[in-house]
């Protein structure tokens, strides 16, 4: 099996090409050792859609697994749908929503590279309740690598030495260590996912070493890396960093939580990226301005489709 180069291949479909008679290619707009992702305009329906597509030859291990849990997964909030699936030309592909851009690269449009309060907390709880219904599943997001979490029998038992998964800005001190997870891990990549997304940058963004970073994480108080953010965060964060990983979180009241960490009056403003002028942001009263800092991150990476009002689930 062919395990490298996928990404430096030719386009594997054409422009204006037809899928299924009904999908017409348009452009590539992405690609990795994982495949290729085109934009179609579906013919039938006047809408776009994106299509990931790998050679059959490469290790198709992620795609299929991305299929199968999407299939679990259909109809839920915040989740793309598969349009089709199928193969051309010897390569595999899947057919789904077209989703926005994903947070990082709306955060770093942003003048100071951060979004508000406001935004931060209203996306908060869509983005649970999309892990909510994986988990519920039986599988860990991993920052994008999906993998099982549960077998027939319920949550997997704990072994040494598991393998590192995930970004290394946004792991949980679990995965540094090797250990096997759960799903509060998802919730404690949040939590750095959360903070990066209000501030900037986390206090371990311009290290490199995976090492010192975990270090890091561990001796830093909670207090101190949510000292900017509302005091309800505090909550949150000692709520999943004393949950076992072979416990089901309580996502409403984690909602609750995220919800409590509003500034009033910012249920009806737009996203920070839906503002076409200056405004004046609103913040928690417990939260203190926040200085600017230069960033060179990467933020959070999921792709990820925020809906302004679905915000009860």
């Amino acid at each position: 099996m062919v395990k490298s180069g996928v990404k430096n291949l030719p386009p594997l479909l054409n422009i204006g090409e037809l899928i299924r008679n009904r999908y017409k290619v348009e452009a590539m707009i992405g690609g990795g050792g994982f495949g290729q992702i085109f934009i179609a305009q579906d013919k039938e329906r006047n809408e776009k859609v994106a299509i990931k597509i790998q050679p059959k030859d490469s290790d198709t291990r992620r795609m299929v697994l991305e299929h199968g849990v999407l299939l679990k997964l259909m109809g839920k909030p915040h989740i793309p749908k598969i349009r089709c699936s199928g193969s051309i030309r010897n390569c595999s592909y899947i057919a789904m929503d077209l989703l926005g851009r994903n947070l990082s690269e709306l955060r770093r449009k942003q003048r100071a590279r951060k979004f508000s309060a406001g935004t931060v907390y209203r996306i908060a709880p869509q983005i649970v309740t999309g892990l909510r219904h994986m988990h519920e599943i039986g599988y860990l997001h991993r920052d994008g690598m999906t993998r099982q979490f549960r077998t027939e029998e319920g949550f997997r038992k704990a072994r040494d030495y598991a393998g590192f998964r995930g970004t290394i800005r946004y792991a949980s001190p679990r995965v540094h260590a090797r250990q096997e997870t759960g799903p509060s891990d998802d919730l404690i990549s949040l939590l750095y996912s959360l903070i990066e997304l209000s501030e900037g940058v986390l206090p371990w963004t311009h290290i490199r070493e995976t090492s010192q970073i975990g270090d890091l994480k561990l001796k830093m108080p909670l207090s101190a890396l949510c000292e900017r953010q509302p005091l309800e965060l505090m909550k949150y964060a000692n709520y999943i960093m004393d949950l076992p990983i072979d416990k089901m979180p309580d996502y409403e009241l984690i909602n609750a939580t995220f919800r409590n960490c509003l500034p009033g009056g910012c249920d009806d403003m737009p996203f920070d990226w839906e503002a076409r002028q200056e405004m004046k942001t609103c913040r928690p009263r417990s939260q203190e301005p926040i200085q600017e800092k230069e960033n060179n991150s990467v933020g959070f990476e999921a792709r990820f489709e925020p809906t302004q009002r679905d915000l009860s689930h």
